[in-house]
């Protein structure tokens, strides 16, 4: 599997992918390669700035950005004009996309408050029917992981079900920013059918006015959690490390054959 197959996840990113393709008439050629190198190095860049980038729209501009130098694509005009025709396409399938889901891009404004006044007792039990392996649990778990638990910068972010007042529909454990402004997502707690693009936009709206710059959060790089955190603007960061485990029963192998399915960050890992 090529760099850019590795990458191009969504419908968009692989019509993308698929045009550079049959323009170029490769599959990972010199041109898609370039590409992928543009992309990276402005996720990077991005990365640095503590900036939250639209991945998709940057892997496709990435992809797209010099479709015009191919025959199949000019028209006659400047190459960076040749490709307008195939970047249209791609933008207007974004923007299809984005009409769909506007509600969920926008995204509410949750209810911030501080850990020791939000007992963890809502989350305890996970909401739902869900494949994915979702860790719960109760106060006495987060401070024993958490040093200092709950503490000044420990917040818990709450999305109400139908306004505020109502039963949550999903929490999130927020720990900072520091003084440098950044701040660390422990815990993600939510309704299955809630997705990410739901809730990443407002918290990130209540970090940046609490005077954050960069928020993290720790999962595992295969898991299909990781991949709906980069779609909603994560950045993978270079040090990872390796996470070790042994099944000493029947559903500890089911449970580590299915690591596309795991939910967890770094709170849910023994240190």
């Amino acid at each position: 599997m090529s760099r850019a197959d590795e990458l191009a996840e969504t419908p968009a990113e692989r019509a993308s992918l698929d045009a550079l393709r049959t323009a170029s008439g490769e599959t990972d050629g010199a041109m898609e390669r370039h590409c992928v190198r543009q992309f990276l190095i402005a996720e990077r860049l991005g990365e640095l700035d503590g900036a939250v980038v639209d991945r998709e729209l940057l892997l496709c501009a990435a992809l797209l950005h010099d479709a015009g130098l191919y025959p199949s694509v000019a028209t006659g005009d400047v190459y960076v004009s040749d490709r307008r025709w195939l970047v249209d396409g791609a933008i207007r399938l974004l923007h299809a996309r984005t009409r769909l889901q506007r509600g969920l891009r926008t995204g509410p404004d949750p209810i911030a408050s501080p850990a020791a006044q939000q007992a963890a007792a809502a989350f305890e039990a996970p909401w739902g029917d869900s494949p994915r392996l979702r860790p719960h649990y109760g106060n006495a778990l987060y401070a024993a992981r958490l040093d200092g638990y709950p503490g000044p910068r420990d917040t818990w972010f709450t999305f109400p079900q139908n306004g505020v007042g109502s039963a949550p529909a999903a929490g999130l454990l927020v720990r900072g920013p520091d003084q440098s402004g950044v701040a660390a997502l422990h815990a993600i707690r939510r309704a299955p059918e809630l997705p990410l693009a739901c809730l990443i936009p407002g918290l990130v709206r209540a970090l940046r006015a609490a005077g954050c710059a960069r928020l993290q959060i720790v999962t595992v790089a295969e898991s299909a959690f990781a991949a709906e955190l980069r779609r909603v603007g994560f950045v993978a960061r270079r040090d990872w490390a390796p996470v070790l485990a042994a099944p000493l029963t029947p559903t500890g192998e089911a449970v580590l054959g299915a690591v596309h399915q795991w939910e967890i960050t770094d709170l849910d890992c023994d240190r």
